[in-house]
């Protein structure tokens, strides 16, 4: 009798290790991880979309941490494949080491050791299919496997900064607006030029340790490589190490019981009711503020008085226009947009200065690139005569000449150098390009708008948005609320303003509202003089520090009517075209040659500042570049 009760339990214990082992070709694994990882970069970039060009990033490393997990399922004892979601830190710093010269205290000169750094905070939320081979069953107590897989991210993380950094000498320091530091910030935001998809591969090892019947401590060291550049507008690729631990734990797959059937439904009366329409009512409105009224100072757009040709071409762009629209007002509209209209805007200069006269002179880019050579230079220039007599300007008053190279040519090393040499000047003598300081009268509006909004049968979860006909501003709320509105507006006229209030459920359902802004009740504070939106820019030829007449000009305005002690800041600028080093050399000099002027005319009658200007105008155009030549003046 025992030895059959004996053979019983042999033989139930060897079915269920059986049952284990068919089992084992069922599995499903869980595994959370946690690791860190060190990143190395592969560069060969001056800059992307929103950092300074300061040479060439080769390379650069950094660290940062990663966790997720994956969820695997076997195909057979050797074989698995599975699924990782992760968090992944793709951190690091980029940075050039150069030589820069520095004044010392005795005025000789240290070179010091710079470094350019760009530090970029970058991660990632990927998703990576995965495949597993185990080598082996018993490594040390559990099984030793290669790790490959395809990984796909989505940036989470993507901004940057850019700085300077003195290695030496130990007593070196960069001096801003008095303040001396180690470090000089260049720029900084988010990558906007990020790659919205990042992809490349994994492979590594991964060891289990045994710790549990179904549980395993897993290190896994693994490489990643990935295809694709961080940015779109940068060679720039990431490698990586990284070491995970983990907690691996296997489900076996449980065999359901088949369910009894239901029993049959119960009929039933059912009553639907229907969802009451959403209802928004406007309880209370206010407006909190006033009105300040007086005297501001502005300088109005700086003209580039050049036509720009197509290679080979003397027609005339499509994109110049003959009439400036009423509603260009000069004192606030951009340059480069502006430049469309140089024609008719040199028309309105000659119209206000009867003794003015026109020299227009064309040139070209040079034989090797334009062969008609000084024909097309003549061509050009005869097609803008004409031009602008077509728009009123007497034919007797304008000269025309022709240049091989322009009488300022840009550095014809660069691509953009020679487009910029295929064009026509437009010189006006007896008369300013532009009268760039005036004194405006100005009203603005200040405060706030407070509205009591009550809301039924709109769910809690719903967004609801508040548009203004007189901000045009979208403010977010939810159910009844109390919300404001800010308003800092400037004024055409002082009379009350109508508003009306729209109100939208999810982006569909709107509500709208009137209401009226009573402007000649509100209190009123005069401002002798504004500043505050007072910017100069003057232009200079390329390459060069010396001011025009012109310039000279606008400076004697400027001091004429500002006050005695303000304090004026001078941003010299340069384009893209050179080296960084000779760029910011050059907006210096602008800087300093201005300041010494307004010293020549007015002594210490203001206080001056002087730096460099890092709010650039579009690169990719010859205007932009034109105006970028220029120093920016900012009085506080």
């Amino acid at each position: 009798m025992k030895k059959a009760l004996f053979y019983v339990i042999v033989f139930c214990f060897a079915q269920l290790v059986a049952s284990s082992q068919v089992e084992k070709f069922e599995l499903f694994t869980i595994q959370p991880k946690l690791g860190y990882g060190l990143n190395l970069y592969s560069a060969d970039f001056n800059n992307f979309e929103g950092a300074a060009d300061c040479g060439r990033f080769k390379n650069g490393s950094g660290s940062g941490l990663f966790f997720g997990a994956l969820f695997e399922r076997s195909l057979d004892s050797k074989k698995s494949i599975g699924l990782v979601l992760s968090y992944i830190n793709r951190s690091g710093v980029l940075d050039i080491d150069y030589v820069y010269p520095l004044r010392n205290p005795d005025n000789t000169i240290t070179k010091a050791k710079i470094k350019d750094k760009i530090d970029g905070e970058i991660s990632y939320l990927e998703i990576s299919p995965s495949f597993a081979y185990s080598f082996t069953d018993e490594f040390i107590n559990g099984p030793l496997r290669a790790i490959g897989s395809l990984r796909f991210g989505l940036p989470i993380n993507k901004t940057f900064e850019q700085y300077e950094e003195i290695v030496s000498p130990a007593g070196a320091v960069f001096i801003d607006n008095g303040v001396r530091r180690k470090r000089r910030d260049i720029a900084s935001g988010n990558i906007k030029s990020i790659n919205n998809l990042a992809f490349g591969i994994s492979f590594g090892l991964e060891n289990n340790l045994k710790i549990g019947n179904n549980t395993f401590f897993t290190q896994t060291l693994s490489f990643d490589y990935n295809f694709n550049d961080v940015t779109n507008d940068a060679n720039w690729k990431i490698y990586g190490v990284r070491l995970d631990l983990g907690l691996r734990y296997t489900l076996f797959r449980t065999i359901e019981q088949p369910k009894p059937a239901p029993p049959p439904p119960v009929e039933i009366d059912i009553y639907v009711e229907h969802p009451k329409e959403p209802f928004v009512e406007l309880r209370q409105k206010k407006f909190d503020g006033k009105v300040f009224v007086g005297n501001e100072l502005l300088a109005t757009s700086p003209l580039v008085n050049a036509v720009f040709f197509a290679r080979g071409s003397d027609k005339i762009p499509d994109y110049y226009v003959d009439a400036v629209p009423a509603n260009i007002n000069y004192f606030v509209f951009n340059p480069v947009e502006l430049h469309k209209y140089v024609l008719p805007r040199i028309v309105e200069i000659v119209k206000h200065n009867p003794k003015a006269r026109i020299i227009v002179e064309g040139a070209t880019s040079g034989s090797t690139n334009e062969p008609e050579g000084i024909e097309l230079a003549r061509r050009r220039a005869e097609n803008v005569k004409s031009r602008l007599v077509s728009l009123g300007i007497p034919e007797g008053i304008i000269n025309t000449f022709a240049r091989v190279s322009p009488r300022f040519p840009s550095n014809q090393d660069f691509p953009e150098g020679i487009d910029e040499n295929q064009r026509v000047d437009i010189l006006v003598s007896n008369a300013p390009l532009q009268e760039y300081v005036d004194l405006q009268k100005y009203s603005e509006i200040d405060g706030n708008i407070s509205l009591l909004i009550a809301t039924e049968n709109i769910d809690k979860s719903e967004i609801l948005k508040i548009t203004d006909s007189f901000t045009n501003s979208e403010i977010q709320f939810s159910g009844t609320d109390l919300v404001k509105i800010p308003v800092k507006k400037r004024l055409d006229d002082l009379e009350d303003k109508i508003l009306s209030y729209s109100i939208k459920i999810n982006d569909s359902t709107y509500f709208v509202f009137k209401d009226t802004i009573a402007i000649s009740h509100l209190p009123r504070e005069v401002i002798e003089l504004n500043l505050n939106n007072f910017e100069a820019i003057l232009r200079f030829d390329y390459n060069s520090s010396e001011l025009s007449e012109d310039n000279k000009g606008l400076l004697r305005q400027l001091s004429e009517k500002l006050p005695a002690n303000a304090t004026i800041i001078i941003l010299g600028s340069a384009d893209a075209l050179g080296t960084a080093e000779r760029n910011v050399r050059l907006s210096r000099e602008r800087a300093s040659s201005t300041e010494q002027f307004i010293r020549s005319i007015v002594g210490n009658k203001f206080k001056i500042e002087t730096g460099i200007n890092e709010d650039k105008f579009d690169e990719t155009t010859p205007q932009g570049r034109f105006l970028n030549r220029s120093i920016r003046i900012r009085v506080k």
